[in-house]
């Protein structure tokens, strides 16, 4: 599950600020595209299909559930960093 990569990321980058000695901002936001994702790891219900997935999903519910972390859902043509791993329309690049 990617979202708890990020938020392993997140969490590291914070640290980092702290040492520093930067002031850390609030919540922070991740946007992500998957809608689903968000709410495995949001409401944590499970089904027989969720069960590997389970522990990631409890981790990134416990910063979400701490303030921490935010999830916002954004809709893939505003995924700005899309073009760097999929297949992007030409026309998609124009301007």
């Amino acid at each position: 599950m990617a979202l708890a990569l990020a938020t392993q990321e997140v969490i590291w980058l914070r640290y980092l600020v702290e040492e520093f000695g930067l002031p850390s901002s609030g919540t922070t936001k991740i946007m992500m595209d998957s809608k689903s994702a968000i709410n495995i790891a949001t409401n944590l219900g499970y089904t027989h299909r969720t069960k590997h997935i389970n522990l990631r999903a409890h981790f990134v519910n416990d910063h979400v559930e701490s303030v921490s972390l935010s999830l916002t859902c954004v809709s893939p043509e505003k995924q700005f960093a899309d073009f760097l791993t999929k297949a992007v329309p030409h026309r998609a690049l124009r301007i």
